[in-house]
């Protein structure tokens, strides 16, 4: 009996002192039994992954967006090795997972040449810190510099006030398609105010709130899952005034402000067709609308905190990202380096 007694302060003591265990009741009952318990290296790393994806759901901090995301990779591994454990997760078998998308890609007929699968591997590089997080000695070969993650090339494109004038000359002039000038409408009001597509596809007129003075959008954001207000421009004041196409029954609060809503596949095509149309070689989508609104908003210093609140971002370093550094935003900045002192006051004329 003493012996026993032993063993178990002895296990216990390992157990604090050494693995920093928390002593739970099934912890003390598995010590008493002399029951060792499971090696955490030898569980599923999908289990893992579904864990965390229900932790962040549950505390609202992930969008349906980047759920989908998750979903796509954690497809992905289950195709790969459904079974695949803590302990076998190494540099080798990330470059197997690699290997295995390239390949799938291939069989689908696409060129995965130039593919880094840089989301899928940041997705997993996260699971497995979480999992580090909770005290379990796995390998990350991502932390480790085994294994390097491309970055991502975005697509940083925005109109300069050049290129929007065409844009809006283009609508003016009306000479378009139906469809072409409802979906036009729409672009210019995110390069005016800011909007996501996804949110504009779902604005309703009720979202529309005229009794401000000037007048704001009111509207749950898709993406961040919380309630936006957006300050409402001149441009898309004037937008909203050609939006319902002369109907006064196309205002109802509960109708879309687009009397029709198009797919996000069938704006991004128009929108490029449109830019091409007036010489704009650019890759532009949608979404450039909305660096484009955050780009001019800057370079007219519009305050940031309203740029930040318009955009319904949280952290500056989100909004940084749509910032575009020019040629005008460094004439804008030269004016701010005035502290230097002057050598020698110059005709700049008599060089230029």
């Amino acid at each position: 009996m003493e012996d026993e007694l032993l063993r178990i302060k002895r296990d216990l003591y390992h157990l604090i002192e050494y693995d920093k265990k928390e002593i739970t009741y099934s912890v003390l009952k598995d010590v008493v039994k002399d029951k060792k318990p499971s090696d955490p290296l030898n569980s599923l790393f999908l289990d893992h992954y579904m864990e965390y994806l229900s932790k962040k759901e549950k505390n609202g901090l992930i969008g349906p967006s980047t759920m989908r995301s998750h979903i796509t990779t954690m497809t992905a591994l289950n195709e790969f090795d459904k079974n695949l454990r803590l302990k076998d997760i190494d540099e080798t078998k990330i470059r197997e997972f690699i290997a295995f998308l390239r390949n799938r890609k291939i069989k689908k007929g696409q060129d995965a040449s130039k593919l880094t699968f840089g989301n899928r591997l940041i997705q997993i590089r996260a699971i497995l810190r979480y999992i580090a997080a909770k005290g379990i000695a796995v390998k990350n070969p991502f932390d480790s510099h085994d294994i390097y993650i491309a970055p991502c090339n975005r697509n940083e494109t925005y109109l300069n006030e050049v290129e929007l004038s065409k844009m809006v000359n283009l609508f003016i002039e009306d000479n378009l398609a139906v469809s072409d000038r409802r979906i036009l409408m729409l672009f210019l009001l995110a390069c005016s105010s800011g909007l996501r597509i996804s949110d504009t596809r779902a604005l309703c007129w009720r979202n529309i709130n005229f009794d401000c003075k000037n007048g704001v959008m009111e509207f749950y954001c898709i993406k961040c899952r919380r309630m936006n207000y957006v300050p409402l421009s001149p441009m898309a004041l004037d937008l909203l005034c050609y939006l319902p196409e002369g109907d006064i029954n196309n205002v109802e609060k509960e109708l879309n402000v687009s009397v029709r809503v198009y797919s996000s596949t069938k704006i991004n095509l128009t929108v490029k067709k449109l830019a091409k149309m007036v010489g704009i070689s650019k890759n532009i989508t949608f979404h450039a609308g909305r660096r484009t609104f955050t780009t001019l908003c800057y370079m007219n210093d519009v305050p940031e905190k309203i740029i930040e609140s318009s955009l319904g971002h949280k952290p500056k370093n989100v909004t940084d990202r749509y910032r575009q550094w020019n040629v005008y935003e460094a004439d804008k900045a030269a004016k701010r380096l005035s502290f230097c002192p002057v050598l020698k006051n110059l005709d700049w004329d008599l060089y230029c």
